[in-house]
This record gives C-alpha cells, structure tokens and sequence, in this order.
C-alpha cells in the first residue's frame, strides 16, 4: 500500500470533505486565519509526496480531478488544482491489498493519525534529523 496519510475511519452517513468541530463565534476568525496558512502546507507536503512516489501522487491528481475532490488547502469546492495540489488522505493500494471502509464506536480519540514534518522555511525542503540510539 502506497499512502501520505492515514484515513481513520468512516462515518457511514458523511461524504468526501472537511468535518471540523463546532466552534464559538470568537474562535471562527482564528480559525480562518489558520487554515489560509494550509496552502504552505500543501505544498511542502505535495512537493515531497511527488518526489517520493511520482506515480501514486500522479493517481491520486487523476483521482480529484475525475470525482472533483478538494485538495487538502482548498477553502472551496471547484477550485483547479495547482502542480503540487493532492489530497493526502486518499489510499492507494498494490497487489490487491487494501482496508475496507468501516465504523468504529470504541475508538479513544476523536482524531486520527497526525505526521509533522520539519521544514526549511526559506526552501521547504525537510529537515535532516540526525539520531543516534546510546
């Protein structure tokens, strides 16, 4: 399975979007400016998908341009998708091998899987972590 991402799980009677949580009128405008920042993102993440797998990044562009799927920074539907644009939580699979869709109410948090990257700010490029285990 080739993936950027992790699809939690479904809920059986939402669709293809962003779900967020409700939030108190003084917290929406900080929100907004939030999320106008999510395009930076998008593209250092878009730029290292393509460059690590050029072929799944590719599938997954064919992909939201046949079914009009937003890219992860979109702020509306229909927008036309830029060079490094993806939508990270789409799955590919090889050999058959895939998981199912499914709904779960035991889960223990309300969020899924999370991954940061260290970035450049000058280039986008990500950072070398350097390890040594004692």
């Amino acid at each position: 399975m080739w993936a950027i991402g992790w699809r939690k799980l479904s809920d059986k009677d939402q669709i293809v979007g962003k779900y967020i949580k409700k939030f108190t009128p003084e917290q929406v405008q900080g929100f907004d400016e939030h999320f106008m920042e999510s395009k930076k993102v998008e593209k250092i993440i878009g730029h290292h998908f393509k460059q690590l797998a050029k072929i799944p990044f590719g599938s997954n562009q064919e992909l939201m341009k046949k079914n009009n799927i937003p890219s992860l920074a979109a702020l509306e539907y229909g927008e036309e998708l830029e060079e490094s644009d993806c939508s990270p939580h789409l799955t590919f699979t090889t050999d058959g091998f895939f998981y199912c869709p499914y709904t779960n109410d035991e889960d223990i948090s309300d969020f899924a899987f999370t991954l940061f990257l260290p970035t450049h700010s000058e280039d986008g490029s990500i950072v070398k972590m350097i390890w040594q285990a004692n």
